[in-house]
Formats: structure tokens, C-alpha cells, sequence
């Protein structure tokens, strides 16, 4: 990254907050004396980054019981927030 412009990082780091993948974490002096801020990943982009390592036919072939009943909790809940957010827009 020795040769990206700052402006270039500046604005992909925005999106990327911007998105919920990323959140502020805290800020940190620099050697040239000023304050940088420090960025972590959320929850959102550590499930995006997992997703990305693992395709959903080798996870649910390979899960085990529990953590298949804890995904299908949460896919459900899921279903369930976005099916009613679908009704009270119509």
C-alpha cells in the first residue's frame, strides 16, 4: 500500500464504515504528531469475511448438530424481522 494515495484509502475506509463493516475503535498519535483513528472490523463484516472462506453446501455438510440449530435460530429470526418489515411497508 506503499503507493496508494491517501485519498483513494480515505474514501474506501468511509465506505466501508459507511456499510457497518467497519467502526471506530479509538485514536492513536503518530510519529508526525498528529491523531489517527483506529478502525475495527463489526459483526457484520467478521460474517462477511467468514461467508466469503466457506461455501453454505461445505458448512452444512460439515457443521455438527448444535451449530446447525444455532444457524438455523438465527436464519430464522432473520426471515422473520425482514417478513415483517415487508408487510408494514405494503
Amino acid at each position: 500500500m506503499k503507493h496508494t494515495k491517501y485519498t483513494n484509502v480515505s474514501r474506501r475506509v468511509k465506505a466501508l464504515e459507511d456499510s457497518d463493516y467497519l467502526d471506530k475503535a479509538g485514536i492513536r498519535d503518530t510519529q508526525a504528531g498528529g491523531q489517527a483513528t483506529l478502525y475495527q472490523l463489526t459483526t457484520r463484516a467478521q460474517v462477511a469475511l467468514f461467508l466469503n472462506q466457506i461455501s453454505p453446501d461445505t458448512f452444512i455438510k460439515e457443521a455438527n448438530e448444535e451449530t446447525l440449530i444455532a444457524q438455523l435460530a438465527a436464519l430464522t429470526l432473520f426471515f422473520e424481522k425482514t417478513t415483517q418489515k415487508d408487510k408494514t411497508k405494503d
